[in-house]
């Protein structure tokens, strides 16, 4: 075989690698010294948690290549070994780039070739882990002197040249990386000034308000990669614990308010509305159902909510349908049951109090069977010094448990069912005997009833205040209802 033929068979086969290489959409390599793995991952952020996006075995070389035909979504990433060593790399637009590293340290001795930003960003977390050490020993040794010391005062010195130094170190890759995912990530943790005085209460509410509208000035909602740090995530969860106040309207007014702004891209957008709607899902607080309601009905639509999957949206309308008609400041449906009688009907509308507590329970309830003497309890020794009332609802249709249990627990207070013979012919109470109605004999229906007790509190006009409240919470719910009515009412004198 002849030289010239030699090379330019070499020629070929150098030139099909390089354009295979070329023909992915990103190629990272990955050369860990001293590592026993035969497998790594690559992981990213999301939603507070971390997920596997894709996996590289070790090769003839030692190296690990990831590389595939479409473009990683941008974003905070992280490279793990297997036996859970990891260190995070920034992934943006440029997806053809190798590290070089050892397990002595990952992150320290991680060198990067053709990607100047993760350099930049890894000669930022070394020094900034040395400026955490120096941190962290000045304030100790400051916790330890006399505020007033020249001692003190020179420690505060040097940890506020540290901190100055940590800020210009981030405005110089700001500078040096205009629009980069890291220079968006410096920006979104940096504070809004706030120009306003704190001399009075006055100034220290129009404060609160001023960093409230300004919270998200600094972030790039732009930027999709954002949705895969954990900055995201604590923005959104710091803004709606500690910022926002947490009545239903407050927190749909600033929902909807951050959701436009998440517009800027989709991804920021499918990010935000997935987190709102966990969020409030997941709260135990009182009404904050209003907001899923609002979420679901506004933006987990099918021409809104792309990403979801025609199952999850049915589930979610759903719910938010099951919802309608149970939600805070909505007037309950006027109940129309049976006493213990069995034959005398009570309609919820005629119960004529300051607040109507009405419970759905079941006799054979085990946790209904502690809630109702309690309620009974909490009744006599406070409740009904506030104006109230209470209509309760057995879930149940066995007039014989309902009225053992009412004696047996000396429960006085009003109690109603659907009884055997109300579901046995509906037609004569709803149509001949009119004492009734449909919604009434569908109570689960009507009042969406999962789990029992269950309880509403009910206004003057049926307007439902709170649902879903434990008995013991219903004296300090009022008592706090009570001073927020006539703090409102001073507020409109003025």
């Amino acid at each position: 075989m002849n030289k010239r033929f030699i090379f330019s068979l070499l020629a070929l086969i150098f030139s099909f690698s390089i354009n295979a290489q070329n023909n992915d959409a990103y190629n990272i390599k990955v050369k860990i010294n001293k590592t026993t793995s035969k497998e790594i991952y690559l992981g990213f952020h999301y939603d507070n948690n971390k997920y596997v996006k894709d996996t590289a075995k070790v090769n003839s070389k030692g190296e690990f290549v990831f590389s595939g035909k479409e473009k990683l979504e941008t974003g905070l990433y992280l490279i793990v070994l297997e036996n859970m060593q990891m260190f995070e790399i920034l992934i943006d637009d440029n997806q053809h780039f190798s590290i070089e590293t050892d397990t002595l340290d990952l992150a320290k001795n991680a060198k990067f070739k053709n990607h100047p930003l993760n350099t930049a960003f890894y000669n930022f977390i070394l020094d900034n882990a040395k400026n955490s050490q120096t941190l962290m020993s000045y304030k100790s040794r400051l916790s330890e002197l006399d505020p007033k010391s020249d001692s003190a005062k020179f420690y505060q010195s040097e940890i506020e040249k540290i901190n100055n130094n940590v800020t210009k170190a981030q405005d110089d890759i700001i500078a040096k990386f205009p629009n980069s995912l890291l220079a968006n990530m410096f920006l979104a943790t940096k504070d809004v000034p706030n120009p306003l005085p704190l001399n009075t209460k006055d100034d220290t509410l129009n404060y609160f308000h001023y960093n409230l509208n300004h919270y998200w000035d600094n972030f790039k909602w732009s930027d999709g990669g954002l949705a895969r740090t954990p900055i995201l995530y604590n923005k959104l969860n710091t803004f709606f614990e500690k910022m926002v106040y947490k009545m239903p309207d407050s927190l749909i007014k600033y929902s909807d308010i951050v959701l436009e702004k998440s517009k800027a891209h989709k991804e920021n957008y499918k990010y935000t509305v997935q987190f709102l709607y966990k969020t409030f899902a997941n709260s135990k607080m009182v009404c904050h159902e209003n907001v899923i309601h609002h979420i679901a009905k506004n933006y987990y639509t099918k021409d809104k909510a792309w990403w979801a999957d025609t199952a999850t949206l049915n589930r979610i309308e759903k719910t938010v349908a099951d919802m309608d008609g149970t939600l805070c400041g909505q007037t309950v449906h006027n109940l129309s049951l049976p006493d213990t009688s069995g034959i005398k009907f009570h309609q919820l509308y005629k119960k004529n109090a300051d607040y109507t507590v009405l419970i759905f329970w079941d006799p054979n309830c085990g946790h209904c069977q502690k809630e109702i003497p309690r309620l009974q309890h909490i009744l006599d020794s406070a409740l009904t010094k506030m104006g109230v009332d209470v209509y309760g609802v057995c879930t149940q249709r066995n007039l014989e448990e309902l009225r053992k249990f009412v004696k047996e627990k000396e429960i006085k207070f009003l109690n109603t069912l659907v009884t055997e013979d109300m579901a046995k012919y509906p037609e004569r109470y709803i149509y001949t005997d009119k004492v009734t109605d449909i919604k009434s004999m569908n109570l689960h229906k009507t009042f969406n009833i999962k789990s029992t007790p269950l309880i509403f509190v009910l206004d003057k006009d049926k307007k439902i205040l709170a649902s879903k409240l434990n008995v013991e919470d219903l004296a300090p719910f009022l008592k706090a209802y009570e001073r927020q009515q006539k703090a409102i009412k001073e507020l409109q004198k003025k």
